[in-house]
């Protein structure tokens, strides 16, 4: 504000003292101007114009040609441009001043010969390009931000369509695991209940037997069949309760879980999810449609190791996801020929304040190069459709949670072996 003020005064002043006389600016003998780039370009510009020229953006290179005329007593030229020079500059024997690539704003060219010469102002105004507006950097503020929020919007966007999917995912690999244990465990009861059925139709044939032995007089024959019935019905006692006994614990497992950790026998889970794991992979073939092999089943449980608080459900995940990799693999090498006998070898040891779990096969091995991806988040070496590859990764993250670690060692060509140490307090 106060600029224009001070270049409204001056071009007051200029008026006046054109009206007092045209010797006042008789040293300025033409000002041209264009862009620079042609000389052809340049067009002269009024010297007596009451009004100050207003120029273009464009319009920014300046000439002024002076003549010493009645000033002619000295051949120095002193001069400043207000808006741009901040002290007079002089020259000797200068007859033009060039100014060029001047920015937007107002301009008061002051000029005199000598340093007692009379000074002669010539304003004028250059409009400047659109980044010299007022309003220019405001608006490009306004588009930045724009700018950055549609980018953090999409950026959550994107984050949150990774979330959903993610969480279908997890609950894709859930649904796997559900039903790779219900299969296990059907055909888990499926053994006990053949003998139930088999002892029961078989004791049944052993009582018409016997009606009839009794019917015809023979008594002892009728007591030994009546020996075989009861032996039959210990036989449907005995493997009942081992069938009721599956179903305890496996709804032992399948508790909601609540999050709290719980003294669990870490033996018997580990043999548990083996049996059912087991029983689902060499059974049902639902993994693979290939030929049904038989899987060798070893187990080394060290008596010393304890009750451990745990989750049991979460941990038990974490055994069946490793049993379901090892079945697949070694379903995978059954199809190679001269394949050795496959096995899935299950040891627990106490080792200080640590329960190792380690789950051993004689499968193809896992290559070097993704040997380090395998507990990556959607990692998976299996066709589209058989895998989520998130098994291993939460598994991982289970036994982290648990204070414990979760390892591979594995050598292509020789098997794999997945080592779970959980603390013990």
């Amino acid at each position: 504000m106060k600029l224009r003020i001070l270049f409204l005064v001056i071009v007051l002043t200029a008026r006046m003292n054109a009206l007092v006389g045209q010797d006042q600016t008789s040293i300025l003998g033409s000002v041209r101007v264009g862009n620079g780039l042609h000389q052809n370009d340049f067009i002269q510009l009024p010297i007596h114009n009451q009004k100050p020229p207003s120029l273009s953006y464009d319009q920014n290179y300046l000439m002024f040609n002076f003549d010493p005329g009645s000033q002619g007593g000295s051949d120095t030229l002193f001069y400043f441009l207000e808006g741009l020079d901040y002290n007079w500059i002089y020259c000797v024997q200068c007859r033009q001043v060039a100014y060029s690539h001047l920015d937007g704003g107002d301009f008061v060219l002051h000029a005199k010969f000598g340093k007692q010469g009379t000074v002669v102002i010539y304003p004028f105004r250059i409009e400047g390009n659109v980044w010299h507006r007022w309003w220019f950097m405001p608006l490009l503020l306004l588009v930045l931000l724009g700018i950055l929020g549609m980018m953090g919007y999409f950026a959550l966007l994107y984050r949150l369509r990774q979330k959903i999917r993610q969480e279908q995912l997890v609950h894709r690999e859930k649904l796997s695991s559900m039903v790779d244990l219900t299969s296990g465990i059907a055909h888990e009861l499926q053994n006990p209940l053949n003998f139930v059925n088999n002892f029961s139709e078989l004791s049944g044939e052993l009582i018409q037997e016997a009606i009839r032995e009794f019917a015809n007089g023979d008594a002892l024959e009728a007591t030994e069949i009546l020996a075989d019935v009861a032996m039959n019905l210990q036989k449907i006692h005995e493997h009942g309760q081992r069938a009721s006994g599956i179903v305890t614990s496996m709804l032992e497992h399948a508790k909601p879980t609540s999050g709290s950790r719980t003294n669990t026998d870490i033996n018997k889970l580990c043999d548990d999810y083996f049996r059912i794991a087991l029983h689902a992979c060499t059974e049902n073939g639902k993994q693979l449609t290939t030929p049904q092999i038989d899987i060798q089943r070893i187990v080394q449980f060290d008596p010393r190791v304890p009750p451990i608080p745990i989750v049991p459900q979460d941990i038990g995940r974490v055994l069946q996801n490793i049993f379901n990799n090892a079945c697949y693999e070694l379903k995978k090498q059954g199809q190679l020929p001269g394949a050795s006998m496959p096995f899935i070898k299950l040891v627990t040891q106490k080792l200080e304040d640590r329960v190792i779990i380690r789950i051993e096969d004689n499968g193809r091995g896992i290559p070097t190069e993704i040997k380090d991806k395998i507990f990556q988040p959607f990692f998976t070496t299996k066709p589209t459709g058989q895998g989520t590859g998130l098994g291993l990764s939460l598994s991982y993250d289970i036994v982290k949670a648990h204070g414990g670690e979760l390892k591979v060692e594995s050598k292509e060509g020789e098997g794999t072996a997945f080592i779970i140490r959980l603390p013990i307090v």
